[in-house]
């Protein structure tokens, strides 16, 4: 089964704004907390998005909706930044560098 993420309604966007908001506020708010437990906070963030997902539109969906991400998705980047990482690993450069804001934004 295909679905069209344009026709889903904006609450569904609602487990992804709140797993950005945890990423961005929690390691400040609480860093205990977020550094024993950020596992557990995404996994929540995650099953909040998948179980009414899966009772709206079927297993079905859900796996197919999955093994696209998986796939489709999260495969290819990963790869990209392997080769990513593998390219630059081999660079040195030498020199009295000094980064700075400005620098890095010129």
């Amino acid at each position: 089964m295909a679905l069209n993420g344009a026709e889903l309604g904006l609450a569904w966007a609602t487990p992804f704004a709140g797993l950005l908001l945890s990423i961005a506020v929690m390691p400040l708010a609480a860093p205990a907390v977020w550094l024993h437990h950020f596992g557990k906070i995404a996994a929540a963030w995650t099953a909040a998005l998948l179980l009414p997902f899966t009772l709206a539109f079927g297993a079905a969906a859900t796996g197919g909706m999955l093994a696209h991400t998986l796939i489709e998705e999260y495969l290819p980047f990963t790869i990209l930044l392997g080769a990513l990482y593998t390219t630059a690993g081999g660079i040195y450069i030498r020199g009295n560098l000094q980064g700075s804001p400005t620098l890095n934004a010129g």
